[in-house]
């Protein structure tokens, strides 16, 4: 969890414009990845950064994101494409509305 919460510091200290993360919260707790996420989102409104982010976990997908993309292992690749329009923060009742309609579309 320490690595990761490092290595997302010294991305930021870069100060880049495009912000490249590979599952960033992946072994921190749930309590790290919640307080994580806040950061992420004040940062982001704070310098305006195009964060793109690979992530399994759904729920922080629809946290965060404007736009997800399912990608699937080759022949399939992008299998379903989600534009999010819903003002942050987000509410639980919003995101657990919004999950449930992507898994729908992502089982159909």
């Amino acid at each position: 969890g320490m690595r990761q919460r490092v290595a997302l510091a010294r991305a930021l200290a870069l100060a880049p414009d495009i912000l490249l993360l590979d599952e960033p919260f992946a072994s921190v707790d749930e309590a790290g990845r919640a307080h994580l996420r806040e950061e992420l989102l004040r940062l982001w409104r704070q310098f305006g950064w195009t964060i793109i982010m690979v992530t399994h976990d759904l729920h922080e997908a629809v946290t965060l994101a404007d736009r997800i993309a399912v990608l699937h292992a080759p022949p399939k690749g992008l299998t379903h494409l989600f534009d999010i329009d819903e003002a942050r923060p987000r509410s639980a009742s919003v995101i657990d509305r919004i999950h449930q309609e992507l898994l729908h579309a992502m089982r159909s």
